[in-house]
């Protein structure tokens, strides 16, 4: 269990460090560094964390039939996502 705690206390912070710079960014869309730094912490967010938290709960078949995990599981890897993304970005 330690690793499964310790890959969801990296998945909260990386998140709230995103939201975080989600909030900088917004508040100064023309500003080229927080706009690097939005993309720094999605990309870490997405390729580490989500990573971890993918395999860990590929240990688990009950949370792998759960409908609400198979739901984020294709929200979050699916190319539509980028779809609805994209306009928010521009």
């Amino acid at each position: 269990m330690k690793h499964e705690k310790e890959t969801l206390e990296s998945v909260v912070a990386l998140r709230n460090h995103a939201m975080a710079a989600n909030t900088r960014a917004a508040g100064q869309p023309g500003d080229p560094a927080a706009m690097q730094a939005l993309g720094g912490a999605e990309t870490a967010l997405g390729l580490g964390a989500m990573t971890k938290f993918m395999a860990v709960a590929e240990a688990y078949p009950d949370l792998k039939a759960n409908t609400n995990m198979m739901a984020l599981q294709e929200e979050l890897t699916s190319t539509g996502k980028q779809g609805r993304v994209r306009p928010a970005r521009v």
